[in-house]
């Protein structure tokens, strides 16, 4: 896994290199892997990319309706449209 300095500077390119896959593709991936529903955290630490990255790819998948967040307590769920919450009691 790469150090948190060479993280900071890691390119999209560099990522799909050391992945075989794109950012979005690689949350994508996780998500269905892992019942459509992950934590940012477990994002971030999974891909090796900055919180900072992981955040703009979310923010493009959400805006394509790719996926949804939602912020609980302390902790950004994010999910597969056809498994997040219908309300946060889910």
């Amino acid at each position: 896994m790469p150090t948190d300095e060479s993280r900071r500077h890691e390119t999209r390119a560099a990522f799909a290199v050391r992945t075989g896959t794109t950012p979005a593709q690689f949350v994508l991936d996780a998500l269905a892997e892992s019942s459509g529903r992950l934590c940012q955290r477990t994002l971030v630490e999974r891909s090796g990319l900055t919180e900072s990255a992981v955040c703009c790819v979310l923010a493009d998948l959400e805006d394509r309706g790719r996926i949804t967040r939602v912020r609980v307590g302390g902790r950004n769920l994010v999910f597969l449209p056809e498994h997040a919450p219908d309300s946060l009691d889910d």
